[in-house]
C-alpha cells in the first residue's frame, strides 16, 4: 500500500475515535451556601471561625478563635452542622482545632497541640513515637534504618 493511502487510513481511523472524547462535559449539580464567618464561643465570648474541613454532607470543621487576643485558649474546635448550629466537641477550656470529617462522622485535629482522632465524643490522642525508624529484613540477616527528615 502507497504511503499516501496508509497515511490517509490511519488519519481516518483516528478521527473516528476523537469525537467521542471531544464532547462538552455535562455540568456538575452544585450548591453553593453562604454563612456568617461570626461565633459566640461559650465561655470565650464572641469570635469567628477558621474553616478547614467539610465533608461529603455539609459538616464544617475547624477552629474558632476569639475576638478578644487576650482570651485563653487562642482557638478550639467546632462543628458546624449543615443545619446552621455549631458544637465545641472538645470543650473550651484549653486550646483545639479540627482539620478534616469523615463522611462517617470521624474528625482529625488536635488538642493542646497533640494529633488526635474525634469520633462522636470519644477523643483519642494518636502516638506516632517510633515512627522515625523502621525494620526491614534482608538476607543478610535484619537491621535498623534511621528515617531522617
Amino acid at each position: 500500500m502507497p504511503r499516501s493511502k496508509l497515511s490517509l487510513l490511519l488519519t481516518s481511523v483516528l478521527l473516528c475515535f476523537l469525537p467521542p472524547a471531544t464532547e462538552a462535559q455535562t455540568q456538575a449539580s452544585c450548591t453553593f451556601s453562604f454563612f456568617n464567618l461570626g461565633v459566640s464561643i461559650p465561655g470565650l465570648g464572641p469570635g469567628f471561625i477558621a474553616p478547614a474541613g467539610v465533608n461529603d454532607f455539609g459538616t464544617i470543621v475547624g477552629a474558632a478563635i476569639p475576638s478578644d487576643d487576650q482570651v485563653a485558649p487562642n482557638r478550639v474546635a467546632f462543628i458546624r452542622w449543615l443545619n446552621g448550629g455549631f458544637s465545641f466537641p472538645l470543650g473550651t477550656g484549653s486550646p483545639s482545632g479540627l482539620v478534616h470529617r469523615n463522611s462517617q462522622g470521624v474528625s482529625i485535629g488536635d488538642r493542646g497541640g497533640v494529633p488526635m482522632v474525634l469520633k462522636g465524643t470519644a477523643a483519642n490522642d494518636i502516638d506516632f513515637a517510633g515512627l522515625g525508624a523502621c525494620e526491614q529484613g534482608s538476607g543478610s540477616g535484619d537491621h535498623q534504618r534511621q528515617l531522617t527528615s
